[in-house]
């Protein structure tokens, strides 16, 4: 599994170098692959004598900030601190869902039964919700994923939508998180970002109109199941 870094910026082992700082003895780079034109002779005549550029793909390793030593990054411009919900932090802490940050995306990992969620601070606003809203409501969406685990509710989709199973735990876990979301007081009312995610997953509800009652139930199922967590993990 690829480690998570909190830095963005990356170079070669030579670029490294030539900045003053040497990667550590023992790192792994991450491969990549960039394209490099071929110039002078190296082109190809296009089919009536034009001349065509050509590119050739190579393979190349690059290295995080913080795999390398004598590297001091320019300053970053000041941001404010992300301001925790501090009922919705309450709830989700009592759940007690194993959450780990820093990673590029949100998803939940059933192989390892983890949570990964980017950091707080790197959550935006949008024209429909703030960095707040938007930082739960991932979150939110992917603790809903995590309790269809086979070992909480066992959550099957494919036993009815078959090939459509993904779309439908998708639309599950997003409809939860809008649940969980305006039960938290996180939003004081459904968000239109809720409603665009839903809507893409139409074909699903055109070819069974009733799908929507049933994702719509086991959301609510999956936040009845992330409440009684929260009020069991609270009693002495």
């Amino acid at each position: 599994m690829e480690r998570g870094y909190l830095s963005s910026q990356w170079a070669s082992y030579r670029q490294w170098q030539q900045l003053g700082a040497q990667v550590r003895k023992g790192e792994r780079g991450a491969p990549i692959v960039f394209y490099k034109r071929l110039d002078g002779d190296a082109g190809a005549q296009g089919g009536e004598g034009e001349d065509r550029q050509r590119f050739v793909a190579k393979r190349s390793h690059v290295f995080n900030a913080e795999q390398v030593d004598g590297f001091v990054p320019s300053a970053v411009p000041k941001v404010d601190p992300f301001e925790a919900h501090q009922q919705a932090e309450a709830f989700i802490e009592a759940v007690g869902a194993r959450i780990e940050h820093g990673y590029g995306m949100a998803k939940y990992r059933s192989d390892m039964d983890r949570i990964e969620m980017p950091m707080r601070a790197w959550f935006v606003g949008t024209d429909t919700s703030s960095p707040l809203e938007a930082y739960y409501g991932v979150l939110l969406h992917e603790l809903t994923h995590w309790t269809g685990a086979s070992h909480r509710l066992g959550r099957d989709m494919g036993k009815r939508f078959g090939s459509e199973a993904y779309a439908m735990e998708e639309l599950v876990a997003e409809i939860g998180a809008a649940f969980a979301c305006s039960a938290l007081g996180v939003v004081s009312e459904p968000r239109l970002d809720h409603a665009a995610y839903v809507s893409t997953w139409l074909t699903v509800l055109k070819r069974d109109p009733k799908a929507i009652f049933t994702a719509a139930s086991k959301a609510q199922e999956a936040f009845e199941y992330l409440a009684y967590l929260a009020t069991r993990n609270d009693d002495p």
